[in-house]
């Protein structure tokens, strides 16, 4: 509205680069500390590794012949996930102790800079209000002053013009609200965009995490209360201005009267201002609680089969009952403390007021005030005292606005932290990893030391029993696809994956060392929970592994998603996702395709037929979740907006799982026309779809145990011969 389109955009990419950094210089001292622990690190390295070369490094220190000791690898792994999460509590911990308008106010400016000229009208409509206030009272002093002396006349003439400005002023207070509330729901809107963009930046595994009811109130509701504080802080600015003009007016009358109602209205903001924290704290307990009510209402919808199965509503609704208990308690406490707070402000007042009126009343016995300045100066007090009331209770309603939007601080101080953190913790396990696979050290011993392990030294893995190397290339005489006559080098490399759950620090994936190569769709196999699927969302980006590294080409998969460059790979996961609007709709998922690409790819995953029955075919909407889809027709549809993808690497997670056989043998060969020349991942528990594969990875407790084509691996007749043997490759 205020701004051309372009300025709007430069404005808004601004934002979405700097807006993640937002709290970044409150941390900068922190920074240099660090730099500064590092620098002696890398001392201390230094010193040992010079001893070490100089061979006076004792005997404990000793193991399998090298002079040097490190911590267990699954200690060290459970540790530097432990540290990670007290590190996000810690973040998230610290935000909701500072937070305060101080802290959240420079977050708001951020969404407050593309509205700039809307800013500076506003600001001349507060002005114009505060005047059209205190002119009011003026100009009913003035009457009654015409009226005492008898001058009708001018009594008419000052009414003619009065009625004109009075039109005039009321023109700007509507323009004045409309600007205002346009400037809050246009921030409101941007906030809760950038919210959205911003759980897309963070990591797949902090997302999971997170109760999808929070989520959605911090998304919809925090955002709205982030908005307020800008339109309390308006309405702030406009009583500060009647105040300063009112004092002016009351100091020329009577100096006592204006110095009673400075010292009444700093009385009513300080005494209030004791509840402020209260608020504070209570407004953010609130709003946790609320989004575990809107969590629990969500499950309740989506397990009405399994309640109504298994008669479990009573049990529910007991729980639902307690939760809500609890969020009426607090409520309650909010709102008497917020009630306190006016009423506290109000008993202040009505003092001030009766001392102010006993000095009014006593200049106008002593004739130092005339009935019109009697009138005013009454007026005028109130227009000092009586908006610090409701400044007062504006402020406490900021305070709870502030609680909430606290929140948001939370996740974008969290947002910045893991960029940082989840990188120092990767760089150092990565060192941890690739010693431990060269020297084959693992014990733990008193005196453990941290040591860096050249690049060269880790290509010495292979040698060892037991590791998880590249089988795929030792088995095949390291053989290399040819494009046009040239070697093409594998472009997803795993470099000493390790994957550990954050909460228990279990081992999920353990040193994974793997190349998958253009032109191969490679098939992973195992037993329920080996990792398979963690593999395939460490893949594709969406899990960062706790050490080692991913790689697409030269670029951390990560970075990749971190860099709006999702195109270089696509996921499949085994829970197709589905969202309100038509299969067009969500075949497409807003690519800039045409609808005969889009039946294609239908007619390539099985499911064309039926659109072409469906009334309204390709325009037909989809139920909430695709329920008035079967489980093999949304597989088929989920395939069909992987092959509308035009990327380097696809990760396909069960896709066949819901297909009946003969269904399923047509999209496995659609599949290996469509991978020529592309990377390929699928997870598959069926036999039939592994052996189609060019090659095949199985699984065992977190490891590759066996990498090989279906023939290689059935010479061999281990874990791949016994899941091959019973038919099945075992699903999870």
């Amino acid at each position: 509205m205020w701004q051309s389109r372009d300025q709007k955009w430069v404005w808004n990419q601004k934002r979405e680069w700097d807006w993640g950094n937002i709290m970044r210089s409150e941390n900068e001292d922190k920074d240099k500390d660090k730099d500064k622990d590092k620098d002696k690190d890398k001392d201390k390295d230094k010193d040992y590794a010079d001893a070490e070369a100089d061979g006076t490094n004792g005997t404990n220190e000793t193991k399998s012949g090298h002079e040097i000791s490190v911590v267990n690898k699954m200690d060290k792994n459970s540790e530097m996930n432990t540290n990670h999460v007290i590190n996000e509590s810690q973040v998230l911990e610290d935000s909701e102790q500072v937070v305060s308008l101080a802290t959240v106010w420079p977050v708001i400016v951020r969404w407050m800079k593309p509205y700039g000229l809307a800013v500076v009208i506003l600001l001349i409509f507060i002005a114009a209000d505060a005047v059209f206030d205190w002119g009011l009272a003026f100009v009913q002093g003035f009457f009654v002053d015409a009226i005492h002396d008898g001058g009708q006349q001018q009594l008419n003439a000052t009414a003619m013009i009065f009625i004109a400005i009075l039109a005039g002023f009321i023109v700007l207070l509507a323009m004045h609200r409309y600007v205002l509330v346009w400037l809050k729901e246009s921030m409101h809107r941007d906030m809760s965009m950038d919210l959205l963009k911003l759980l897309n930046r963070m990591p797949y595994a902090w997302v999971r995490r997170q109760k999808s009811g929070d989520v959605m109130l911090r998304i919809k509701e925090d955002t709205k209360h982030g908005a307020e504080v800008v339109e309390a802080i308006a309405e702030g600015v406009t009583v500060v201005f009647i105040i300063a003009l009112s004092l002016g007016y009351l100091y020329r009358a009577d100096a006592w009267v204006a110095v009673i109602a400075l010292v009444s209205a700093a009385a009513i903001w300080f005494t209030a201002r004791l509840y402020d924290q209260r608020i504070v704290h209570l407004s953010d307990e609130v709003e946790s609680m609320e989004g575990e009510s809107q969590q629990q209402i969500q499950q309740y919808v989506e397990g009405i089969p399994v309640i109504q199965t298994y008669d479990a509503s009573p049990w529910f609704l007991a729980r639902f009952r307690t939760q809500q208990k609890s969020l009426n308690r607090v409520q309650a406490k909010l709102q008497m403390t917020l009630s306190m707070s006016d009423n506290v402000a109000m008993a202040v007042f009505g003092l001030a007021q009766l001392a102010a009126l006993f000095l009014i009343a006593m200049s106008a016995a002593r004739g130092t005030l005339s009935p019109g300045m009697v009138v005013a100066s009454s007026l005028l007090f109130e227009l000092v005292v009586w908006p610090v009331l409701g400044l007062s209770s504006q402020w406490s309603q900021m305070q709870a606005s502030v609680g909430a939007f606290g929140r948001i601080t939370g996740w974008l101080k969290l947002a910045d932290n893991k960029k940082v953190s989840l990188s120092e913790q990767r760089q150092e396990a990565s060192v941890q990893a690739r010693y431990e696979s060269t020297y084959g050290v693992s014990d733990k011993l008193p005196d453990a030391r941290k040591v860096k392990v050249d690049e060269h030294e880790s290509q010495h893995t292979d040698s060892q029993v037991g590791r998880n190397v590249d089988l795929h290339d030792r088995d095949r005489g390291n053989s290399q696809q040819m494009v046009s006559g040239e070697i093409e080098h594998p472009m997803l490399r795993l470099e000493q994956v390790t994957v550990c759950d954050e909460d228990s620090g279990r081992v999920i994936l353990d040193q994974i060392t793997l190349k998958l190569l253009p032109g191969e769709l490679t098939a992973v196999v195992g037993a329920s929970g080996a990792g398979k699927s963690t593999l395939c969302q460490v893949c594709a980006g969406l899990i960062e592994p706790t050490a080692g590294s991913v790689l697409l080409g030269d670029t951390d998969v990560v970075q990749h998603i971190a860099m709006d460059n999702q195109s270089a790979l696509t996921y499949m996961p085994q829970r197709p996702t589905f969202f309100t609007g038509t299969i067009e709709e969500n075949i497409r998922l807003g690519s800039d395709v045409t609808l005969n690409q889009i039946r294609l790819a239908a007619e390539q995953a099985g499911l064309h037929g039926f659109i072409e029955a469906q009334e309204g075919q390709y325009a037909a909407l989809l139920h909430e979740k695709g329920s008035n889809l079967s489980g093999g027709q949304q597989q088929r549809l989920s395939l069909a907006r992987l092959l509308m993808r035009s990327s380097d690497v696809y990760i396909l997670d069960e896709p066949t799982s819901a297909l009946d056989m003969q269904t399923e043998q047509k999209v496995m060969n659609q599949l290996l026309r469509f991978m020529k020349g592309k990377i390929g991942l699928l997870v598959t528990h069926r036999m039939e779809v592994a052996r189609q594969c060019t090659r095949i990875l199985v699984m065992d407790q977190g490891r590759i145990a066996e990498d090989g084509t279906h023939e290689q691996l059935m010479e061999r007749k281990g874990l791949y011969y016994r899941l091959n043997g019973r038919g099945d490759a075992a699903s999870g």
